[in-house]
């Protein structure tokens, strides 16, 4: 049995961010409704503090931000551009704006009817009150396959709230009134996780009752006392949601496993999705960094502040683990000993922590001196994190300015891992700033993007009288919080 959709091909997301910039989250759901029709949700989660508020007519303080949406179907051989929608979001009002905690983030959702086929979700957001913020832009790939007539699940959705609706809105579906959680799966000293999915056509699956459960997991374990389990009567629609108490998780990657059965085990059915718990108030266990290493004295020449530089550098090869961590490190010797494990745990065959820390320092000038954009240093650049991450290209193919084409760069590897034939499309369009930004790989886990060849045109690249910055690595906000 097939899920009714397929993989989300990369979220590109929690951008890199400067005074006066925007700061907004975006995820996105897959449905169908009670007539086969397959369509999607996107959430939108503005922050409320990186926005300017201004005197209201009605009194209080209000914000409004300026979004653009764009959703593009993409074939090996065209892009077509199926929706577009440019409004105004206004926050709600608030009587001071001295005090940050009035400024909530404030939350929008689009709900798009969509047939199958390959797209790419483009939202710009700008403040509408600050000339001098950037316009941001995130983007969402995505699979689509038609609605199917046998049992599966939408995608699962993180909620704040969910109760019975009195009246039909937005924000209403299947007689509930469901506030999205909008926060890219990241829960941020949250107390609880809160859930919503849709089954299909259960019927066809169980011929009576039968359970649902949930279920979270941490390493692909499940943790005892995080498990919820409801009976249900099979229909050609059935929703499940709930939440769970979260306030004592640790800062740590879990997954929340979604599981139907029925008593005798002769059908199930089951999915997860993975969430990431930063929890201030449950300290992580550092003893495996911070313990005093014999030949951490290798970086001990370095004031704390390169080493809290240096840290910074590794982003593009940690573990979520390993930077959560870093986060916590506040002495120089802590860091010291940090450094010295983070390469230790790496040594192969007849390697030492020197060489590999002699290595990254080489890789990290040259990455510096020739992908410095005007923005950022070069290792901070899409190029440098690929650079980074997988290593010295086997071939670099450089394309230069035409007259209908932006200059672009195909760096190829011949075998990264179990993967051969890798490619890596960097894109220059904004001419003259260094900035290539990463436009399509078909490496896994990296930006797939099949109708990358039209935006080599300066007319097919988005808004491109509008300023706009992007994320120019994923994760990037665990890189802002490691800052002291």
């Amino acid at each position: 049995m097939k899920k009714l959709f397929l993989y989300v091909i990369s979220i590109i997301c929690c951008l890199q961010l400067q005074a006066g910039d925007v700061e907004f989250y975006l995820d996105l759901c897959r449905f169908q409704d009670p007539a086969n029709q397959p369509y999607i949700e996107a959430y939108m989660s503005i922050d409320a503090t990186s926005v300017e508020f201004v005197k209201a007519e009605k009194g209080g303080f209000q914000a409004s931000v300026l979004i653009r949406v764009k959703l593009k179907k993409i074939s090996e051989t065209d892009t077509l551009i199926t929706y577009v929608d440019n409004y105004n979001l206004f926050s709600p009002l608030i009587p001071d704006t001295t005090d940050e905690h009035l400024r909530q983030a404030f939350v929008e959702m689009k709900r798009i009817q969509i047939d199958e086929g390959n797209y790419l979700l483009e939202v710009i957001i700008k403040d509408n009150h600050d000339e001098k913020a950037m316009a941001v832009v995130n983007y969402y790939g995505f699979d689509m396959e038609k609605a199917a007539d046998s049992f599966s699940f939408s995608d699962l959705e993180f909620v704040h709230s969910i109760k019975e609706a009195r009246e039909e809105n937005i924000l209403t579906k299947n007689g509930y009134e469901i506030i999205p959680f909008g926060m890219n799966a990241t829960f941020v000293d949250q107390d609880h996780l809160g859930f919503y999915v849709e089954f299909y056509h259960a019927d066809k699956l169980f011929d009576g009752d039968y359970y649902a459960q949930a279920s979270i997991l941490q390493g692909g374990q499940p943790l005892l006392m995080y498990d919820l389990m409801r009976q249900k009567s099979p229909a050609a629609l059935d929703v499940f949601s709930g939440h769970f108490d979260i306030a004592r998780l640790p800062s740590q990657t879990y997954q929340l496993k979604i599981h139907v059965f029925n008593k005798a085990q002769t059908a199930k059915k089951s999915f997860t999705k993975t969430f990431f718990v930063a929890n201030s108030r449950v300290q992580p266990k550092l003893a495996e960094y911070i313990t005093k290493k014999a030949g951490a004295d290798l970086f001990s020449g370095y004031t704390e502040e390169q080493m809290t530089y240096f840290i910074k550098t590794l982003i593009h090869i940690s573990t979520e683990n390993e930077i959560r961590f870093a986060k916590a490190l506040t002495e120089k010797e802590d860091k010291q000993n940090y450094l010295f494990a983070f390469w230790e745990k790496r040594l192969g065959q007849d390697q030492s922590v020197e060489q590999l820390w002699k290595g990254h320092t080489a890789a990290l000038d040259y990455v510096n001196d020739q992908f410095k954009s005007n923005f950022r240093e070069g290792w901070e650049t899409d190029r440098g994190r690929v650079f980074l991450k997988y290593g010295i290209p086997s071939d670099v193919e450089r394309y230069p300015y035409e007259s209908n084409r932006l200059p672009f760069e195909v760096w190829k590897f011949d075998r990264l891992g179990a993967q051969s034939q890798i490619i890596f499309v960097f894109l220059d369009n904004d001419l003259g700033t260094n900035e290539y930004i990463l436009i399509h790989s078909n490496k896994y886990g990296e930006l797939q993007n099949f109708g990358w060849e039209g935006m080599l045109s300066t007319g097919d690249t988005p808004y491109p009288n509008q300023e706009y910055k992007r994320d120019t690595y994923e994760g990037n906000r665990l890189l802002k919080d490691i800052d002291p």
